[in-house]
């Protein structure tokens, strides 16, 4: 092969390389369930079926496919720049003995810049449709956070309990609009975490078989309008009996880094 054709090859090689290394950088998946931390998966979701244990509270889960692949992922990952979402699909939750209470889960993604503010109205948003085995013994906390930008710490939006009543539920609050007070308008990279905490008698399951009618999940996803709740069976704000992970351990103010942390890198706020 003649020189000048091979090395248009190679560049022609070395720019497709190039390219696909970029568009494979879009977004990062990590899932913690109990003390297990799996992942991060970059550009492809994380499968969860598995056992899990939460030292913190003794209880013992077992994850299992229902309907499809038991995973976290990306819903709507072909259109990071303009829409944020990630998804909890096709797990059920089985209690392995009679400690599941404030069981631990959370999952978080890292996407790029977009949508903006104050180009966009963007509020972020919660929908869990799921259904218990039994109604006693049986309750499910759900919030979010945003973290953006990354050098701030991740500020906490909302979050909502369903403890049965019907063992099918639907939770939905109104959106959280960004930026909250004392934030600057949304831009840049950021990341996306929904926490989650679980109460279930021994033996008893928690179903989201994302294939069943209704579909049942966990989403976190933003919006140009601010209501979701009015369709929803569930829209109560109470004061949760369970807690969330991060806000035990980190509280509920926004996490926003002073400048003695930023300076000093003291007295910072905890990250969850």
């Amino acid at each position: 092969m003649h020189p000048r054709t091979m090395y248009a090859l190679s560049v022609v090689l070395a720019l497709i390389i190039g390219t696909v290394s970029v568009a494979l950088a879009d977004y990062t998946i990590t899932v913690t369930i109990g003390d297990t931390t799996l992942g991060p998966v970059t550009n492809g979701p994380v499968n969860i079926a598995g056992n899990y244990t939460h030292a913190a509270t003794g209880g013992q889960i077992t994850i299992t496919d229902s309907g499809g692949t038991a995973q976290v992922l990306l819903p709507n990952a072909g259109q990071d720049t303009t829409l944020d979402s990630i998804k909890l699909v096709y797990a059920r939750i089985t209690a392995n003995n009679a400690n599941v209470t404030n069981f631990p889960l959370s999952f978080q993604a890292q996407m790029t810049s977009g949508p903006d503010t104050p180009t966009n109205t963007v509020y972020y948003k919660i929908n869990a449709v799921g259904v218990f085995q039994l109604a006693a013994g049986s309750s499910f906390l759900v919030g979010d956070y945003l973290q953006n930008p990354l050098t701030q710490g991740y500020t906490f939006l909302q979050q909502q309990q369903y403890t049965p009543g019907n063992v099918a539920f639907n939770i939905a609050p109104a959106g959280a609009p960004w930026p909250p007070p004392g934030h600057v308008d949304l831009s840049n990279d950021r990341v996306l975490r929904v926490e989650t905490a679980i109460k279930l008698a021994n033996g008893r399951w928690l179903d989201f078989n994302t294939g069943a009618t209704p579909s049942r999940f966990i989403l976190m996803y933003n919006s140009p309008s601010p209501d979701q709740c009015g369709g929803a069976d569930d829209c109560q704000t109470d004061v949760p009996s369970l807690y969330l992970p991060g806000l035990l351990k980190w509280g509920d103010c926004h996490g926003k880094k002073g400048w003695f942390c930023r300076v000093f890198k003291m007295g910072c706020p905890e990250s969850p």
